[in-house]
Order: C-alpha cells, then structure tokens, then sequence
C-alpha cells in the first residue's frame, strides 16, 4: 500500500431495528474486518445504523436514545486504528436528529 492511497469501505449490514447489542455486535465486527483484512482506513456505515432501519415511534421513547448512546459508547471503545463515520439516531436541547459521528 502506497503512503497516498486511501482505503474506505463501505459497510451494508442487515440489523435488527432495537436489537442494540446484536447490532453492535456486528458493527465491532465489521469495523475489525475493514481493518485487519481490508487494509481500511475508513469505514463508512449507513444511517441510523446502530438503531436500524426503521426505527419509527421507537425514537419517542428515551430509553431507546439512551439505548443507542450506550451502544455508539461501546464501539467507539473497540475502534482503533481506523475512522468511522456512523449514523444514529440522538436528541439534543429537545429535537430528534438523524446524526452521523465521526471517530
């Protein structure tokens, strides 16, 4: 691999809309794949990966936020050596955003 040459991948998981440790479970995974067998610098995931797709009235419920910040917690603590760019669903100062983190 040249010094100049970047490598993303681009990760199309099925999850399981609330099953946050499953879900998290196979991100980790995929993030460990992109790194160690795929050489990858960055790893790119849809949005609201963490949750899944759709989440619908699930995201009225706080226990279901706070379910997904956990989880967005656990897998910025298993990630090393690669950028990861995630979407999840968050409430900030009252709203509901769509939101994508990059670490």
């Amino acid at each position: 691999m040249s010094a100049n040459q970047l490598h993303i991948t681009l990760a199309q998981l099925n999850l399981t809309v609330g099953d946050f440790e499953g879900n998290t479970k196979t991100i980790i995974e995929s993030i460990e794949t992109a790194y160690l067998t795929h050489k990858s610098d960055i790893i790119l995931f849809p949005e609201l990966t963490i949750s899944s797709y759709p989440p619908e009235d699930l995201l009225l419920r706080p226990a279901f936020l706070d379910s997904t910040r956990k989880a967005l917690e656990k897998i910025i603590n298993a990630t090393n050596n690669i950028h990861v760019l995630i979407g999840y669903p968050c409430s900030h100062d009252g709203e509901l955003y769509n939101a994508c983190s990059p670490y």
